[in-house]
């Protein structure tokens, strides 16, 4: 039974889990806009399953076995502590596959998804072990801490990978995004708004206030994905129809603004 926890659960679900994800890769390949995208969708998809896994323990190894005690304790263990684990290990994954829709080197397109399941599976394998291991030669309370403090230094690796992505993403509006004011898609004021979390999170409450305001949620997805879709241009090519892509997101920031 140890062995199966340790070593046959984790890449077993891994698969599972990245069939689903490869599954919205394949339908909605062009929503894989960027690292940030992957590892959210698959962050989302693997919430489904764990609140599948997480009905299944708390019924049958929760109050089946001790009762409702057993369920509220196993509630707060699986839900409250460690309930972004299977996103965390999963967006590894995502992470792979979008980094792959990013290169042309075959390499980075064919390694990329293979590392990041194996990565997901690594940390997810570590996770089991390491809650086995000491859950036989160590008391459940130390257990659980010991556990959780590795778990969450895990979930906050895959934390500083998002930040990083999305710091990526603010460098490509910072880059693609001023040539859009040369050519009168966008003001500069709004390139300095678009450009910045702080001036965007000030221009959101704004637009609360006054009706038919810019820049809305929508105007500045719609910039965001801009400087996405020329970045993607100006590394693949027009692979995904990228130029047709970029000219249908002008036209639609500058509709908004007329």
């Amino acid at each position: 039974e140890s062995t199966g926890i340790m070593l046959i659960a984790p890449f077993l679900e891994e698969i599972t889990k990245g069939l689903a994800v490869l599954l919205v890769f394949w339908f909605f390949k062009d929503e894989f806009d960027s690292i940030l995208d992957g590892m959210i969708y698959a962050g989302i998809a693997a919430l489904g399953f764990a609140a599948t896994e997480n009905v299944l323990y708390l019924y049958f190894k929760g109050y089946m076995e001790h009762g409702t005690a057993g369920l509220v304790g196993l509630f707060f263990v699986r839900v409250i502590l460690t309930a972004w684990l299977h996103p965390a290990f999963t967006a590894l994954f995502g992470a792979g596959l979008a980094a792959s829709r990013l290169s042309r080197n075959p390499w980075v397109k064919w390694g990329a998804p293979i590392l990041g399941l194996a990565a997901a599976m690594l940390f997810h394998g570590l996770h089991n072990t390491l809650a086995t291991i000491l859950g036989n030669y160590v008391d459940g309370l130390s257990t659980l801490a010991i556990t959780i403090l590795v778990d969450w230094l895990g979930i906050a690796m895959v934390f500083a990978l998002l930040l990083g992505a999305l710091a990526e993403e603010r460098a490509w509006m910072r880059r693609y995004l001023p040539e859009e004011v040369e050519l009168g898609t966008i003001t500069p004021d709004q390139l300095r708004i678009v450009c910045s979390l702080r001036a965007q999170f000030a221009a959101r409450l704004r637009a609360r206030f006054a009706r038919n305001a810019l820049p809305t949620r929508d105007f500045l997805e719609a910039c965001a994905h801009l400087a996405i879709k020329k970045h993607h241009l100006a590394r693949v090519g027009d692979e995904g129809r990228n130029a047709a892509s970029v000219a249908r997101l002008r036209d639609q920031i500058r509709a908004r603004q007329s």
